[in-house]
């Protein structure tokens, strides 16, 4: 299944890098990945059920929607600093800081898989158990089963069984790119 709003993501990418002709500007795909996500999630939001069994009146996202007024304005701000952008690169890490808010509690496979292609959006150093954890988990390894039924393929591939190898996939000029931010954000 895949949402409008992930759909508008990725043709505001086709946009941006001029990989076809999508009818709209990669700005005007955006826009509509917002409405578009924000709709859903409240839609999603209104069908939690409750002890009752009947939708909504335990929704976990609070305030109820914003009016289209507020999500447009929304919207038009994140477009202009996009807009404001003069690398693809800086536009590519605003439209998948759009796509990871869209995705976030619903795909997390994807999310992995869209940052890993992309490097974007730039995210702050994992932290586990106190430890900085760079670089990026590129792969999970392969499992045991797979050098004990595949051991010819398995030995040609040997090299590669780590978590920080890229998977094919990733473009090789993004394969050293780190899409972590140097250090932590703090307000």
């Amino acid at each position: 299944m895949m949402s409008l709003a992930e759909v508008d993501l990725f043709l505001a990418e086709v946009a941006a890098k001029n990989l076809g002709n999508t009818g709209k500007s990669a700005a005007d795909h955006l826009k509509d990945a917002i409405t578009h996500s924000t709709d859903f999630w409240y839609m999603v939001n209104g069908k939690t059920p409750t002890s009752a069994g009947s939708p909504g009146s335990f929704a976990i996202l609070k305030p109820a929607k914003p009016a289209s007024a507020i999500v447009d304005a929304f919207a038009n701000s994140v477009v202009a600093k996009f807009n404001a952008q003069s690398t693809l690169d800086n536009k590519m890490e605003i439209i998948m800081q759009q796509k990871y808010v869209h995705f976030n509690l619903m795909y997390p496979y994807e999310l992995w898989a869209e940052l890993r292609r992309t490097r974007h959006p730039k995210l702050e150093p994992l932290t586990f158990a106190g430890k900085v954890m760079k670089p990026l988990p590129e792969r999970l390894r392969y499992p045991v089963s797979e050098r004990n039924n595949n051991p010819d393929n398995y030995e040609l591939n040997k090299a590669k069984d780590n978590f920080t190898t890229p998977i094919f996939w990733v473009p090789q000029t993004l394969r050293t790119v780190s899409p972590y931010k140097d250090n932590y954000i703090y307000d």
